[in-house]
């Protein structure tokens, strides 16, 4: 319950941020789709969210811990439910990244790209957690470029995308995912830290805290 609070406070500390800022950004750069700037905003909260989630370092918290977990599905033999209950949310943690990419950005749309986007951002996120108390674990590697891989298929079978297929030699836009996860990745060290540390002093100190801790 205290995890699934602090990434609803984060969460709310992001929109309040960058959604006015960014809707207005993505409305007047990409003005024909009112839903893909919806979308495109969706897909930066979200990456938002998996920041918080995973235990992202901040300006405030920052500390340089390394543990890592070099063997990949030793765990799986001596806490053989406790792995796959952590791999069933690595695995789900990254479907949402494999489903928007290919919806938003025209040349996202090969299994290839996908499986490199979901290895990469998570590759970040495990260098990142060298600096928090977190395991830096090859299996996160492992289950979320999986579950980047399956968002990808769902996104073929279920949903429209956005935006016809476009050719990125010709188009500055194949640009856009990477600088939207530059500025998930500014925000969620800086700024946004800072505003949840403020929401969460008010909740403490409020009555409602006495009822959902």
């Amino acid at each position: 319950m205290h995890h699934i609070l602090t990434i609803g406070i984060d969460l709310i500390s992001a929109v309040l941020i960058l959604f006015p800022i960014v809707s207005v950004f993505l409305f007047f750069s990409h003005p024909r789709s009112l839903k893909w700037t919806a979308l495109s905003t969706l897909f930066l909260l979200y990456l938002c969210a998996v920041f918080s989630a995973v235990g992202f370092p901040s300006i405030c918290t920052l500390t340089f811990d390394p543990s890592i977990h070099w063997l990949p599905l030793v765990d799986v033999f001596s806490d053989p439910i406790s792995y796959l209950k952590n791999s069933a949310l690595n695995i789900l943690l990254f479907v949402p990244l494999g489903i928007l990419l290919p919806i938003l950005w025209g040349d996202h749309r090969s299994a290839k790209n996908i499986l490199a986007w979901g290895l990469g951002l998570s590759l970040t996120i495990e260098c990142l957690q060298l600096f928090t108390l977190r395991l830096t674990d090859v299996d996160d590697l492992l289950m979320n470029s999986l579950g980047a891989i399956l968002g990808y298929y769902l996104s073929k079978v279920l949903l429209t995308p956005a935006q016809p297929t476009e050719n990125p030699v010709h188009s500055r836009r194949y640009r856009r995912p990477l600088a939207l996860l530059a500025l998930a990745l500014l925000l969620m060290f800086t700024i946004q830290p800072l505003l949840s540390s403020a929401i969460w002093e008010v909740l403490l100190d409020s009555p409602l805290w006495e009822s959902i801790r």
